[in-house]
């Protein structure tokens, strides 16, 4: 199950994200800010390559789009204005996808933003509950949070309490307070500064707190610990080239041509 999360800065680029999903093989795409984007041409574009695909469609309450290979079954459960839940049925197994598209930094600071994320990680243990009762919980998020790995919103116990541990995130959870915090296992830290073009999925030199940050990991994966073993770790990786394009122009991303962010590809096994 290889999937591709891309915030496309609301423009039209489904001839670009047709030769990201042809090149990269992907099952399953995630957009968002994605309201100027042609659902049929995206559509049309894959059938052109051979693939058939189809919009996941939902109630059109945010801007965050779906589209998937017709030989998957994919219902939508849940949307608000900021995330969008997806159960995915392969076999007997039920695989819940979150997706997100948290308050942009530019009209929200960092405390706000961890408050925000704080109560949507308990609207999506809810679901959670609704959908697994005791059993494992094969769920993930995806999607620009707008917040770093190390951000409270992300990392905070009351919040998605996401670790970069393997270890720890296998342990299920840890009491806090006399309260079972569950865990999410973060493999973003993986990425971040890592050798090559992009150190991160956003750029920016304007930063707020006055720190050479210059590269921003705000579109990342969370992965309940029952998927851990299932995460493909040699697909995993930020875009920087598609159909032989650079997405990035004299170290920076090609925000006038492509988007602001780049795409996040990620594989989760099915078994």
């Amino acid at each position: 199950m290889k999937i591709i999360f891309w915030n496309i800065y609301k423009k039209e680029l489904s001839s670009i994200i047709a030769d990201m999903i042809y090149q990269y093989e992907a099952d399953i795409v995630v957009l968002a800010e994605s309201e100027n984007l042609s659902s049929n041409k995206l559509v049309n574009q894959m059938h052109s390559k051979a693939q058939e695909w189809n919009e996941i469609v939902i109630k059109a309450k945010g801007n965050i789009k779906v589209f998937a290979k017709k030989q998957f079954n994919i219902l939508p459960h849940k949307e608000e204005k900021h995330f969008s839940s997806y159960k995915i049925y392969i076999g007997d197994k039920i695989f819940l996808m979150n997706t997100v598209h948290f308050p942009s930094a530019m009209y929200s600071d960092e405390v706000a933003r961890g408050h925000f994320a704080e109560r949507i990680s308990q609207q999506f243990e809810k679901i959670e509950e609704t959908i697994y009762d005791k059993k494992e919980r094969s769920s993930f998020v995806v999607g620009d949070f707008n917040l770093q790995p190390y951000s409270y919103g992300i990392a905070g116990v009351n919040a998605f309490n996401a670790t970069m541990s393997m270890e720890k995130a296998k342990t299920i959870s840890r009491k806090v307070n006399g309260e079972q915090c569950l865990f999410y296992y973060n493999p973003m830290w993986q990425l971040i500064g890592k050798k090559g073009n992009a150190q991160g999925s956003y750029y920016s030199e304007n930063d707020q707190q006055s720190k050479s940050m210059y590269w921003y990991s705000f579109d990342e994966v969370l992965l309940r610990p029952s998927l851990i073993d299932r995460f493909e770790w040699t697909y995993f990786d930020y875009i920087t080239e598609i159909n032989k394009m650079s997405l990035l122009i004299n170290g920076k991303i090609d925000k006038k041509k492509y988007s602001d962010h780049l795409p996040l590809k990620l594989e989760i096994m099915e078994e």
